[in-house]
């Protein structure tokens, strides 16, 4: 079965029976400059804006969760067997199960002259696509490299950003 081309929209994606989880988020945003030139311009700045502030407060979100799964594993750690086997304790504890850290690998898409404009948002043009993709497998591949070796996540979120 072929993979389907990446998505406009960032996508979170785990594997949830390892320890260790790897992310990988797709982000479509322009090349940085300066002021824009144009009302066009301005519009598409503030699609990738916003987007990229979404993506941002996702990814904040998700480091505090897995920092306090990270902190409420070490005080399970460290109670009593007869506490760890109290009921009204039950809930907190099964919120402390599974990863206290994740890698996140942050691919980061600059929009070529040909997608630039306020419209890029809605091209599903069959060329746009062909390009997203290859960009993305190139970014992915990147990825990949970059991880490869690297030591465990620390407690939290530790993100990786990777131009695609």
């Amino acid at each position: 079965m072929a993979a389907s081309p990446p998505t406009r929209r960032s996508t979170w994606c785990s594997t949830r029976t390892t320890p260790r989880r790897c992310c990988a988020w797709w982000r479509s945003c322009s090349p940085p400059r300066a002021v824009p030139r144009s009302l066009s311009d301005s519009l598409s700045r503030a699609g990738d804006l916003a987007f990229g502030n979404q993506t941002q407060r996702i990814l904040e979100g998700q480091g505090r969760a897995l920092r306090l799964r990270a902190a409420l594993q070490a005080v399970a750690e460290r109670l009593p067997a007869g506490l760890r086997a109290d009921p009204a304790l039950a809930p907190a504890l099964a919120a402390a199960a599974g990863p206290g850290a994740a890698t996140v690998v942050r691919l980061g898409y600059h929009a070529t002259p040909e997608d630039a404009g306020p419209g890029k948002l809605f091209d599903f043009s069959a060329d746009s696509l062909a390009r997203r993709w290859r960009a993305g497998e190139a970014g992915l591949r990147a990825a990949l490299r970059l991880l490869e070796g690297a030591p465990p996540a620390a407690p939290g979120l530790t993100v990786h950003e990777v131009a695609a």
